[in-house]
């Protein structure tokens, strides 16, 4: 519940896994799917940073509100009309006439925004926890400036990292499938490239985002954040959400909306280490501060 493997997806397309009795294991490249909010910020795409704009002149671009440019959506939502080739098995072909739909659909994508924290914020907390991720966090994450609303994001670096969290996604993404999808119809709308890394995205919704890292593979951002130890295994999927520790929840008596799948953190592709060293000089007051901080984001 929540993931995507769609890379696996486009190889098959792609006629890449034919007839490779391993493939199933071996290109277990699962991702969470991310709030919505904020993704027009992105110069490449997905968590890897595979997809950027044909034109663009470089794939690490800082963002900001007056680079949100009708001509840069509309690029995006190029590169976005073709995950209709591993999502719906459409053709390259078919990718590149679904462009002017996906762009239309786009329009909305960047009107969304995250619903209010429906808990309790404290907010002195969250006030130095807004200091700490100005000092911690907004090198990958961004920079999010105060208004009437609420933070809201003032710049986005697009940058690309390896901050120690399972590498298995970011390999899968290699250099045969880059030159396939750039010898393909959408090469006019895409150049792709094996970055290795990952892409840390913008951090607006966070809350509503369980679970976390690029798997999917951690399921509250207090055990993201080390308040907690992070579990070897949770459930996932028509769960309620904790609002004191910002994520999976099942309380006693409750009832799930849909079947709860199992993560075991020990599978191919979802490991939940890393993603720990900028947390390392906060002591737990500190993480709880910038844990009440990300509740408004």
């Amino acid at each position: 519940a929540g993931v995507s493997n769609g890379l696996a997806a486009l190889k098959l397309q792609h006629g890449l896994l034919e007839g490779d009795a391993g493939a199933y294991e071996r290109e277990r490249g699962l991702t969470s799917i991310p709030h919505l909010s904020d993704r027009m910020w992105r110069s490449m795409l997905l968590w890897d940073g595979v997809y950027a704009p044909a034109n663009a002149v470089e794939r690490q671009r800082e963002m900001r509100a007056e680079d949100l440019t009708e001509a840069h959506k509309a690029d995006l939502a190029a590169i976005a009309a073709y995950f209709t080739v591993p999502t719906m098995a459409m053709s390259g072909e078919g990718a590149v006439r679904a462009i002017p739909a996906v762009r239309e659909a786009f329009g909305f994508v960047g009107t969304v925004r995250p619903q209010t924290f429906p808990g309790h914020v404290d907010m002195a907390r969250a006030e130095r926890g807004a200091r700490l991720f100005a000092q911690n966090c907004s090198t990958c994450h961004g920079t999010y400036q105060e208004t009437a609303e609420g933070p809201r994001l003032n710049s986005f670096p697009n940058k690309l990292s390896n901050v120690g969290t399972d590498p298995v996604r970011a390999e899968l993404a290699d250099d045969v499938l880059a030159a396939k999808i750039n010898a393909s119809p959408m090469r006019r709308y895409i150049r792709a490239e094996h970055t290795g890394r990952y892409a840390p995205p913008p951090l607006t919704g966070i809350w509503q985002s369980a679970p976390y890292l690029h798997n999917g593979s951690v399921p509250s951002l207090a055990a993201l954040l080390g308040l907690e130890e992070r579990p070897q295994t949770f459930s996932v999927g028509g769960h309620a959400m904790d609002l004191d520790k910002v994520g999976v929840a099942y309380p006693a008596g409750y009832q799930p909306y849909s079947r709860p799948s199992q993560v075991d953190t020990r599978q191919r592709g979802m490991g939940n280490g890393g993603h720990t060293r900028m947390f390392a000089d906060l002591n737990n007051e500190d993480k709880r501060d910038l844990l009440e901080y990300l509740k408004r984001l």
